[in-house]
């Protein structure tokens, strides 16, 4: 499969954190969205002409109001992500006291792809400012950032971004595994931080049609949250009493040469490569009985699952009778956080009984091109 990477990996969760609209931990936006509650609400800091209204009124988003409201670029990021690496060490039981020199910390993190699709646009109005000085703002702070404010002294060295949307989680749980096989940590903080709701993107967004509006049906509701997960080898938790919530089994990335600004519909083969990939490097592929796919209101991406999936169950079948979960039905569009949440949200299904199956398959398609797919499995 040209241009598609699958690799077996072994990687224990022993925590999780998690902010989203939905909560503050992530107990509770699982729980919430496990009820399909939803905090959808129009967003004061964009708005479009609605010809029922004859005004302008706010785009229907999912934002963490009370936690994050008032922030915006950076300072969301940190604030976001903050919350929820306080989460994470809060219920994996950390001291900050612990010996964190052979901790890795790496994090998912938008890619500009439709912000810098724009700028190219001749027909565009030009953003005030370039999305590349906030990327680099990212790039050198962020990760600094959280660790001084969660009081983490985790060495620059193995502290690292991702700029690809949604895939680049994927891509992240690769790096972990690579870091703690080569034994140059012995676990790995993973995560992903998205604000889909910051103006710069949601008027690019609203350029390609992409956002969900009265004008405009099959689009996406934007969202924001940030999420983690602990990773580390089995032997590594069991030797130091962790408990074990969860396991990542695979992971494959691959490309899909049609993006989103093309003008021409994705056919699902670069997806349906990458999820081939996952399934046949993962020894329990047949026991995958559950999808958390990323769909979110926007038909390129929905016809992209749609030929994906026809292709995938002429060699995997049973994916074509697997029920499928969409965390944008309860936080909206969350971009680069999104395999972050999804891995949460199967993590809380299997301790609290209600995961349709063992394993489950996770599936994230970025914008510009990039696919990701992961197995998570419980402990049990």
């Amino acid at each position: 499969m040209s241009g598609t990477r699958a690799e077996a990996v072994s990687l224990a969760i022993t925590g999780i954190g998690m902010v989203s609209p939905l909560g503050l931990d992530a107990e509770t936006s699982c729980a919430a969205a496990r009820a399909g509650l939803s905090r959808a609400a129009p967003l004061d800091s964009f708005k479009v002409y609605s010809e029922s209204a004859w005004a302008d009124v706010g785009v229907t988003g999912h934002s963490v109001r009370e936690f994050a409201g008032g922030f915006e670029g950076f300072g969301k990021f940190v604030r976001l992500g903050s919350g929820a690496l306080g989460d994470l060490l809060r219920r994996a039981g950390e001291s900050t006291s612990h010996d964190w020199s052979r901790t890795g910390f790496c994090v998912a993190l938008p890619s500009g792809y439709l912000q810098s699709a724009q700028e190219r646009d001749p027909k565009a109005s030009r953003q005030e400012e370039q999305f590349q000085a906030f990327l680099q703002t990212l790039t050198d702070s962020l990760l600094p950032r959280l660790c001084e404010l969660a009081a983490l002294p985790i060495q620059a060295e193995h502290q690292g971004v991702i700029f690809q949307d949604q895939a680049g989680f994927a891509r992240g749980v690769m790096h972990a595994s690579h870091l703690i096989c080569a034994g140059k940590v012995d676990r790995c903080i993973l995560g992903g931080i998205d604000a889909c709701t910051d103006t710069r993107y949601l008027t690019a967004a609203h350029h390609f049609n992409v956002l969900k509006t009265e004008a405009q049906p099959a689009g996406f509701q934007p969202g924001e949250g940030a999420a983690f997960l602990m990773l580390e080898s089995p032997s590594a938790a069991l030797g130091r009493g962790a408990p074990i919530v969860g396991r990542i089994d695979a992971a494959a990335i691959g490309t899909e040469p049609i993006q989103r600004c093309s003008g021409k519909p994705a056919l699902g083969a670069g997806l349906a490569q990458t999820i081939a990939g996952c399934l046949q490097v993962n020894s329990g592929d047949t026991d995958v009985g559950w999808m958390i796919a990323d769909l979110n209101g926007d038909a390129f991406r929905a016809n992209d699952w749609g030929y994906a999936l026809s292709r995938l169950i002429v060699d995997f079948p049973q994916l074509g009778e697997c029920p499928v979960i969409i965390p944008a039905e309860s936080f909206g569009e969350t971009g680069s956080a999104q395999g972050a949440f999804a891995a949460c949200m199967a993590i809380r299904a299997f301790a609290r009984g209600y995961s349709p199956s063992p394993t489950a398959l996770v599936s994230l398609s970025s914008y510009g091109g990039e696919r990701g797919a992961f197995t998570i499995s419980s402990n049990g």
